[in-house]
């Protein structure tokens, strides 16, 4: 994947090309995909207008017409990001998927043709070694001012854009997509297994910042992700990464100081779908019980953590029922642990507060003990914490622990259920939420608990150290099968803690 310094505004798709084929000459001799990021050819649209983007839209083919290589076809000759992406293709003999801008002309005879007669869109390609067309896409959810000079794709199964090879089944969405559900949700009816993801993603802490959420997409989907960003600091976009459906980040790339992009190159394991049991025998769903799989207070927990870190036993080969033997001694204790916490008289939510985390208001509680459990409440959503500190608070540090249940209206609108451990900016409660990556307090063990959430609710994991750093899952960290607890136990986080939690979308009220 690339994580791309940012292409200038241009008309000349000859310079994208240049910086293309730059990078795929420096490419491991094997590899089979390179995905470049959204905006990538053409450069940002800064001030856009539907027309005077015109000159940098080409005309695609439909995506179900047979056999289109603009590198051998004449008709393309004049269609210059589409010939020389496919004769790149062909040429170095890789699947290139990168973003463009197209067209689609219409006419009166459509009843949702625009005014200017022509369909707008942001485009991910696809290309196979052969210079072949593969799959089209066009972005289904826009963000903010791309509705100024882009026209949303439809949201149906044909524009759900997939591509078989011998490796896998993979499925093409763009940047925002990712917080709905579509075409996301739709990729298992294509036994899509690894998802390519062109972004010209925004950093935005303590939950939406690239790397975090990428991972945290990939885990709660069980589905590969080869993400692509832009890298341009100066616009908070940095973050592109490979990840494993099971183990999540493979390799990563993380830089908000140096304009320094970088080429990210690794082996992801093929068809991961088929290398999980996904059987939901002998699991219950825990939405309606307190916490299980709090691994801290058990020495079976080490037994657990030896068998993940077992080079001879990687995470995707241990079956739901080898987890469910290690596991289910330690899910009663912990649910008896906590249910007696919860219980006691001296958590209660008077001294909650709330502050703004993602531009939502949280109802939060600040951490003042070295160990302690708390439980906070917003809308329905119940969130418990159990944890202790390796030593004591850092100077300077402050945490706070939360939750919110509630429609998210800032850049667009969708409905999250969260509940997060978060490090504040300052010692102010309103600094609570604030982006920060600083963090200096090391906690020997977390878990939470997440109750109350729909069981619509699509959750995913997130575990962040300082410096927006990604502790490896597994030997640091680890997650329930329904995604409603998260935990790291006998100090298995080695760098202070930034944030953890469980984000959770709940599709059918956006």
């Amino acid at each position: 994947m690339t994580n791309s310094s940012k292409v200038p505004y241009q008309e000349d798709p000859k310079k994208a090309a240049l910086i293309f084929i730059g990078i795929i000459k420096s490419l491991h001799w094997g590899s089979k995909i390179i995905v470049f990021p959204e905006y990538g050819i053409t450069g940002f649209f800064l001030s856009a207008t539907r027309d005077n983007i015109r000159p940098f839209l080409e005309v695609v083919p439909n995506a179900t017409k047979p056999r289109v290589n603009p590198c051998m076809q004449g008709e393309y000759k004049e269609r210059l990001v589409q010939r020389r992406l496919s004769c790149l293709s062909k040429e170095y003999s890789i699947i290139i998927v990168a973003g463009m801008a197209s067209m689609q002309p219409c006419n009166k005879s459509d009843p949702h043709c625009p005014k200017d007669g022509r369909y707008q869109f942001n485009t991910a390609v696809a290309y196979g070694p052969d210079g072949n067309l593969l799959a089209i896409y066009h972005k289904s959810n826009l963000y903010s001012g791309e509705t100024h000079f882009f026209d949303s794709g439809v949201k149906s199964d044909n524009n759900v854009a997939t591509f078989h090879t011998k490796f896998g089944t993979f499925g093409l969405f763009i940047c925002f997509d990712i917080l709905f559900e579509f075409p996301a949700t739709h990729f298992g009816k294509f036994k899509v297994d690894t998802a390519v993801f062109p972004t010209a993603w925004m950093n935005e802490l303590p939950l939406l910042s690239a790397v975090e959420y990428q991972q945290a997409w990939a885990l709660g989907m069980n589905m590969n992700l080869l993400a692509s960003n832009q890298h341009f600091p100066l616009e908070l976009m940095t973050g592109s990464g490979i990840y494993s459906a099971t183990e999540g980040a493979v390799a990563y790339h993380y830089d908000m100081d140096t304009y320094k992009g970088k080429l990210i190159v690794s082996d992801l394991p093929c068809f991961p779908s088929m290398l999980v049991n996904t059987s939901t025998e002998g699991f219950e769903n825990h939405d309606d019980n307190i916490s299980h799989e709090a691994l801290w207070t058990s020495a079976q927990s080490k037994m657990a953590q030896k068998s993940l870190k077992s080079e001879d036993t990687p995470h995707f080969l241990i079956n739901n029922k080898t987890r469910k033997e290690l596991y289910g001694d330690l899910e009663r204790k912990s649910k008896a642990l906590v249910m007696s916490s919860v219980k006691n008289d001296s958590i209660n939510n008077d001294d909650t507060f709330i502050s703004m985390v993602n531009h939502d208001p949280y109802t939060l509680k600040l951490l003042t003990k070295t160990q302690d459990t708390v439980s906070v409440s917003d809308s329905g959503l119940t969130c418990t914490l159990n944890y202790s500190l390796l030593g004591v608070w850092e100077k300077g540090d402050w945490y706070a622990f939360g939750g919110f249940s509630g429609l998210h209206t800032n850049n667009g609108e969708y409905y999250v259920q969260t509940c997060v451990l978060l490090r504040c900016a300052s010692q102010q409660k309103s600094q609570c939420g604030a982006q920060t990556s600083e963090a200096n307090t090391h906690f020997q063990h977390f878990a939470i608990q997440m109750l109350g959430s729909s069981k619509e609710t699509f959750r995913t994991p997130e575990v962040l150290t300082r410096g927006v750093g990604l502790p490896p899952k597994g030997s640091s960290w680890d997650v329930n099968k329904e995604f409603t607890t998260i935990w790291s136990d006998a100090g298995g986080l080695k760098d202070p803690l930034l944030m953890a939690g469980i984000f959770g979308r709940l599709y059918s009220k956006d």
